[in-house]
């Protein structure tokens, strides 16, 4: 399934209203791409780093 993220687009969710698992993105090169239009839209520039080290 194609999808678009919008970096722009962002709400908070609880966690709990969650209903199931769609999908989950496994290239990395596109987990880093979203995660510099984030750290982008929301000034965080400083802490790319860290997010692109972290493994839950």
């Amino acid at each position: 399934m194609e999808s678009i993220v919008l970096c722009y687009q962002i709400r908070t969710l609880d966690k709990r209203r969650l209903v199931r698992k769609i999908g989950k993105i496994e290239n990395v090169e596109l987990q880093e791409g979203i995660i510099d239009a984030l750290c982008f839209q929301y000034c965080l520039l400083h802490l790319r780093a860290t997010f692109r080290t972290f493994k839950p």
